[in-house]
């Protein structure tokens, strides 16, 4: 699937290369972070693959799972997916013993660093992929157009989605809904912070955005607080 060779795989190659622009650790040399961006994009058309049959998704610890258990993987696919986790978890590891990586004063633990590539991989995923939320929900943010369609959430002038007055999510709706607004709100801190902008400003641009795009149908919020039906 050419579109995640294009997503995940530079986001983990970018905390390889800020390995290298903040230091070198004993265990993170040069020869260590080439060897495992060697293996990151060999094993990449393969995951890809995965993903694209709907067997394995990201998961927000920043880690492979299979989406309907390892009754669905073949050995292989079960190894291959044992392997990216494993240099995963050498990566994070990596990062973590960094001395200059750190959060205000304190250093970041290799669990964060995971679930901060988690949440990275979520805002670059496709539409189709899956995604396993805190919550343990699989969803696929795909999902979230079809919840504007039937009317049940709109998008609002803050950036963010809104569930439409009188509606109700199921729980499987909720977690996707609650995780797009999560990942809008990770992408805006994001971009605040290359702008020198505030996440407010983005959002609120992204909103204004979202709302002239929406499809007729579709409702949207405005500065008021009224849902209308965008015609």
């Amino acid at each position: 699937m050419m579109t995640m060779m294009t997503r995940t795989l530079p986001t983990l190659l970018a905390l390889l290369m800020s390995l290298a622009l903040v230091g070198s650790p004993a265990h993170a040399a040069p020869q260590s972070r080439s060897e495992l961006k060697a293996r990151f994009e060999q094993r990449m058309p393969q995951i890809d693959r995965l993903k694209d049959q709907g067997k394995i998704g990201e998961s927000w610890t920043g880690y492979l799972e299979p989406v309907k258990g390892e009754g669905d993987l073949n050995e292989q696919s079960k190894k291959l997916v044992a392997e990216e986790n494993a240099d995963r978890k050498k990566l994070y590891a990596m990062i973590a013993d960094d001395p200059d990586v750190k959060d205000g004063r304190k250093r970041v633990p290799a669990e964060k660093v995971a679930e901060r590539n988690g949440r990275r991989n979520f805002r670059n995923a496709d539409p189709d992929e899956f995604l396993k939320t805190r919550d343990g929900h699989w969803i696929q943010r795909s999902e979230i157009v079809q919840l504007k369609r039937d009317g049940k959430i709109g998008e609002t002038w803050e950036g963010y989605l809104d569930i439409v007055d009188g509606e109700s999510l199921s729980a499987r709706q909720r977690a996707v809904f609650d995780e797009e607004n999560n990942i809008r709100r990770d992408s805006y801190q994001h971009q605040a912070t290359k702008s020198d902008t505030s996440p407010s400003e983005e959002a609120q641009r992204a909103g204004e955005r979202n709302i002239a795009q929406a499809a007729p149908g579709e409702y949207i919020k405005d500065r008021s607080g009224r849902w209308e039906r965008k015609k």
